[in-house]
């Protein structure tokens, strides 16, 4: 069965088997789970995908379903208006609490979401005139799919399931498709390596912010079913209970899937209510049977389907590596769609100086380097050129002193700004996405130039489907260049070292930049592979692509780069030939040793 008949398949299951059962409350249990599960769905975007730990982020649910309460008994609205309302109110409260809160990191992100959801429940219960304090909001409208005369004998339980699973199906296809998408790409390296994210181009502050608020929404729009389900809203909504409730749901079901968290939510919203019969111990043997899915299924209830699905693929034969492809077919192919990554400038640095404290890494470095150029870098360890990269691509501010691309200002600009303009870098240490695969991790570095319109990725435009066509391809000949085909499947993690500094000059290439900063990129590799990247760098230039690489390797430094530039202490004491570095006293003397120079 294909994924799509799967999901129909379980989502009319849902829909019809409760309805087989006369009991009016096995009918409440289920409809209650369908509502949690928005809650759930909410959380997963940005606890699951986005990776960020919002402790609090279920209050949104409660929020949801007051704002469509006093939508629809003080304005007045249709139930069927005031949900959606509700939601949005739900994403714009949001997203006031997310922009100062995003400014903090880890855990402490985390306690600023559970103290901004105490605020709200404090207002909830205080704000009397509003929200009636503790004695909540009675009579609230109830949500009809049919007026009676035309229900035909169906009941309102029956009816308000009906809605949640279509809405539920219209919320996971939209999700799905903002998942495959530059935008669902961006959150998941946001979760994974936000640093490198950032030196991608990718903007961590606007997708963390976007998913806050899409989570919300979701979260909102159950809440909203909520209040007109029950009829009644009370600051319990929005009360640490729930929060424990969906998160338990969340991580049971699976987080970072789109199956999880309506499982979990139907599972544990169901199985409390069957251990009732269990009495004094049924919170007990609830918490039991939690324990035992995260023990034997950390990857949650989800990941049952999945190693189903595994068993049955096996491990086929894997694919042989296609002819090596022209750096000069991928630079058209992206300079097709973004024209201005096309073009290089030259890099200028004035007088340059970084300080930690008393500790100066870099003391008045100037230096240019011109388009199409490979320079190498090189100087003892701790001598300040790693800190430089860092200052050109915006991962530390300069203390003073100036650094130019193409005649414009850049340093101190954001990585992702820098990144922007067509400069990108690699890391000392190996910095990827561990748990997307090769290609996955490529296809994230296509993010500047490709569609990532929420709505174009949502219909599936021209444009998105043309772009998206041309990252496939950009993938496979990175991955093609540096090696790597073969392994496109293999999560990134569980490559070799090597194949992992491989993997990040394919993730450089594909960012469509033409300035391109390596640091020690062939550290790990043997002299076969460090001689395929010599090669490939010597292709890059021969395409137009300027290179400047740290590296420790003098063999591969000397035969490759048309100029050296030697810094010790942080300050710059070469810049010229290899041949005229070799014999260098000063170079000789603080980095490469008489024996070079005799040589």
């Amino acid at each position: 069965m294909s994924r799509t008949g799967t999901w129909l398949a379980w989502l009319l299951a849902l829909a019809a088997l409760p309805a087989l059962m006369p009991n009016p409350y096995v009918q409440y249990v289920v409809n209650s789970a369908l509502i949690l599960a928005f809650a759930t769905i909410g959380l997963n975007v940005i606890f699951g995908y986005a990776g960020q730990h919002a402790f609090g982020f279920p209050v949104f649910f409660g929020v949801g379903a007051y704002a469509s309460a006093l939508l629809s008994i003080d304005a007045a609205l249709p139930v069927g208006l005031a949900i959606p309302a509700g939601a949005l109110v739900a994403g714009g409260i949001s997203a006031l609490i997310g922009f100062p809160s995003f400014r903090l990191r880890g855990i402490y992100f985390g306690v600023a979401t559970i103290a901004f959801s105490y605020v709200i429940y404090i207002i909830a219960q205080n704000w009397v005139g509003l929200t009636h304090g503790p004695m909540g909001i009675p009579l609230v409208p109830p949500l009809n799919l049919l007026p009676d005369r035309a229900a035909f004998g169906v009941s309102r339980d029956v009816q308000t399931r009906l809605i949640l699973v279509s809405t539920i199906a219209i919320v996971i296809f939209m999700l799905d498709r903002i998942l495959r998408s530059p935008i669902g790409r961006a959150w998941l390296a946001i979760r994974e390596n936000e640093n490198l994210a950032s030196s991608l181009g990718i903007a961590p502050l606007r997708y963390q912010m976007a998913a806050f608020v899409t989570g919300a929404v979701i979260s909102g729009l159950g809440g909203g079913f909520y209040a007109h389900y029950v009829g009644f809203v009370s600051p319990t909504e929005l009360g640490f209970h729930y929060i424990g409730v969906v998160f338990i749901m969340l991580i049971a079901g699976g987080t970072s899937t789109l199956a999880g968290p309506l499982i979990g939510s139907v599972v544990f919203g169901v199985l409390p209510e069957l251990l009732r019969v269990a009495e004094m111990a049924r919170n007990l043997l609830l918490g039991v049977i939690l324990l035992l899915c995260i023990v034997a299924m950390p990857e949650g209830l989800a990941g049952i389907w999945k190693r189903l699905q595994a068993g049955r693929a096996g491990h086929g034969p894997r694919s042989l590596d296609a002819p090596m492809p022209a750096v000069t077919h991928m630079a058209e192919e992206i300079a097709q769609i973004a024209p201005s990554l096309s073009t290089s400038g030259s890099l200028e640095i004035r007088d340059l100086t970084k300080q930690f404290d008393g500790l100066t890494a870099l003391q008045a470095v100037s230096f240019i380097i011109q388009p199409g150029e490979v320079v190498g870098l090189i100087g003892p360890n701790g001598a300040g050129k790693t800190t430089l990269f860092n200052v050109i691509t915006g991962v530390l501010p300069p203390t003073s002193g100036s650094v130019f691309y193409c005649a414009r200002e850049i340093g101190g600009r954001t990585p992702h700004a820098i990144a922007a303009l067509g400069i990108t870098r690699t890391y000392q240490i190996t910095s990827i996405f561990p748990e997307l695969t090769a290609a996955e991790n490529v296809m994230v570095a296509t993010h500047l130039w490709s569609c990532h319109n929420p709505f174009d990725a949502l219909l599936r435009s021209k444009r998105f489907r043309t772009a998206e066509v041309a990252v496939g391809r950009t993938a496979e000949m990175a991955l093609a260049l540096v090696g790597l085909q073969a392994s496109r499947h293999i999560p990134a993690g569980a490559l070799s070292y090597g194949d992992q500094r491989r993997l990040e000059v394919a993730v450089a290439l594909a960012t469509g930049a033409r300035f391109i900063l390596l640091d020690e990129p062939a550290a790990g590799l043997n002299a076969g592979e460090t001689e395929e990247l010599c090669g490939l760098i010597r292709r890059l230039r021969s395409a137009g692509f300027t290179v400047v690489v740290i590296e420790h390797d003098m063999r591969m430094v000397m035969s490759l780069c048309d100029r050296i530039i030697v810094i010790n202490y942080g300050r710059k004491i070469f810049d010229g030939s290899p041949k005229e570095a070799a014999v260098h006293p000063e170079v000789v003397d603080a980095y490469l040793g008489a024996g070079t120079s005799d040589a």
